[in-house]
């Protein structure tokens, strides 16, 4: 028998923690900044806060396969280059070559089809499209788990998995990386509320404790630049891929 930890999924602003909101919203500052004057797909959109943000210099199609959050997110940050629509990852909804980019934050794990999406995502996407594609690092979440412990998840990757998905795109690889990270005692801690309980069991076990605390900072890097993070003390939480897509000839 699996343990599974129960998470919402779905952030709205007006309730999320501050840290985690903050988490989610910086990696579509993160495209923002790669992104300007460009027909955007967002997938997965959730609530719609970050559609929103990414309309500021961009216009996007929001869309998620919930009816209550494309609702939500209609009613409240939909604009004039910002709307959204209800839709399946794996099944995408649009004409091929209909996006100059496409954003997907904390999707892959969450699909019985991660091939699917991907093919989805370059059909979309016209010839030297953008895509930029976050998911939870598996060394970080379900390290010795055959199974991922959030409830949600279908499949969570570690960095070789994750790059061979994608091995007919040329891509960078980042890490959003918890940049005030240090290590004490388990008995240490008092306030656990934002450490998952996979973490907190696994180091407990070995009476060490990561405290991770303000990840507003990309820490960029190579495949073979992993290691090179791990002697520095930390492992980055998400892997982030930006890719440009290439249309068969």
């Amino acid at each position: 028998m699996v343990f599974k930890i129960k998470a919402d999924e779905r952030l709205y602003e007006s309730s999320a923690p501050a840290w985690l909101f903050n988490e989610h919203k910086e990696r579509y500052n993160f495209a923002l900044e790669l992104l300007k004057g460009k027909k955007v797909l967002d997938v997965a959109c959730g609530s719609g806060y970050g559609s929103k943000i990414l309309s500021e210099l961009n216009d996007v199609v929001g869309m998620d396969i919930s009816a209550e959050a494309i609702d939500y997110a209609n009613k409240r940050y939909k604009n004039k280059k910002c709307k959204f629509i209800q839709g399946d990852a794996e099944d995408l909804p649009f004409p091929n070559s209909s996006f100059d980019a496409v954003v997907s934050f904390e999707t892959i794990e969450h699909l019985e089809n991660p091939i699917k999406f991907i093919k989805e995502i370059e059909r979309i996407l016209k010839d030297k499209g953008i895509f930029i594609v976050s998911t939870p690092n598996k060394e970080i979440f379900s390290p010795l788990c055959r199974e991922p412990l959030i409830s949600h998840h279908v499949k969570e990757f570690r960095i070789n998995e994750l790059t061979a998905l994608f091995k007919t795109s040329k891509i960078k690889l980042y890490g959003q990386h918890f940049v005030n990270s240090t290590i004490l005692p388990a008995n240490a801690i008092i306030n656990l509320c934002f450490m998952p309980f996979r973490v907190f069991k696994f180091m407990k076990d070995i009476n060490r404790m990561f405290i991770t605390l303000s990840n507003k900072f990309y820490y960029s890097f190579e495949k073979k630049g992993v290691d090179e993070i791990k002697n520095k003390g930390g492992l980055p939480s998400v892997f982030i891929l930006l890719g440009q897509n290439k249309k068969d000839e």
